[in-house]
């Protein structure tokens, strides 16, 4: 799934416990912390952004917070 050639690189800081938790479950996928973090990046924002786009709006939709109407 991920481009080990990637042009990009990003850092982020984590506390102790956030990255312990991160480690554990992508144990817990047989994934690579890499593959795990692109795949969500993916799911979120979009191959081409038209999910991102989707996604806010369906946002809208619920309303604020996006909880809905219930």
């Amino acid at each position: 799934m991920a481009e080990r050639d990637a042009d990009r690189k990003i850092h982020v800081r984590l506390t102790d416990d956030l990255h312990r938790r991160l480690r554990v479950r992508c144990a817990e996928l047989d994934r690579t912390i890499q593959d795990w973090v692109v795949e969500l990046l993916e799911r979120e924002l979009g191959r081409t952004g038209e999910a991102g786009a989707r996604h806010a709006s369906e946002l809208r939709r619920q309303g604020a917070g996006g909880r809905g109407r219930g």
